[in-house]
């Protein structure tokens, strides 16, 4: 009897705190945002920097200049401002890109990256796939749009290669490495034989 009197005494103490720290929350600055991520494995893939979105929340105590967390969101978070976050979504909707955003490339200038932006557009790939009927509304972007096939066209083409590159590389470094222990081993070995030859 007792045990169950603990357990909803704690049960209510959770919800005392729990909408304590609701009420706190309400008077907190929140915003939520995407953030590109390098994904290792698809890079080494297709031979360009590929970027995977993420999910980030900005928290602000107001007038704390100092009180700011930014940082990935995790599920945790998300349930705590969950309101917050779903009118978010619903207005950004998913968001999610993958690929290499136009702001990494470097023959692209910001006023080019700025105008595909406002289209839609974000990535290396998704100028390379726009078709005929919107590029056609831009000023020199099937020059862009060629250019932006050429290179993802080439990056595939390479991939392998850097890939090979990569791999020998790695090899190259684990024999080193597995020599200068020999080679340490050696030194000791040595250093023994030496110790051992010396009169007591």
């Amino acid at each position: 009897m007792r045990a169950s009197q603990m357990g909803e005494a704690t049960i209510e103490q959770m919800d005392v705190i729990h909408q304590k720290q609701s009420e706190a929350d309400k008077s907190l600055y929140v915003q939520f945002n995407y953030e590109p991520h390098l994904n290792q494995a698809k890079t080494a893939l297709e031979g360009r920097p590929i970027y995977e979105e993420r999910e980030y929340i900005m928290i602000m105590v107001p007038g704390d200049k100092d009180s700011i967390v930014h940082r990935p969101l995790d599920e945790m978070t998300r349930n705590r401002f969950f309101e917050r976050y779903r009118k978010w979504k619903d207005k950004v909707g998913d968001g999610t890109t993958e690929g290499t955003p136009l702001k990494m490339v470097a023959w692209l200038n910001s006023a080019q990256v700025r105008e595909l932006e406002y289209f839609n557009c974000y990535t290396l790939e998704q100028l390379a796939s726009m078709a005929d009927t919107h590029i056609q509304k831009f000023m020199g972007m099937q020059q862009l749009r060629q250019r932006a096939r050429d290179f993802v066209q080439a990056a595939k083409d390479s991939a392998p290669m850097q890939s090979l590159r990569a791999e020998v590389e790695r090899k190259d470094a684990e024999l080193a490495a597995a020599n200068e222990a020999i080679a340490d081993l050696g030194r000791r070995l040595a250093a023994l034989e030496k110790a051992s030859e010396e009169p007591a």
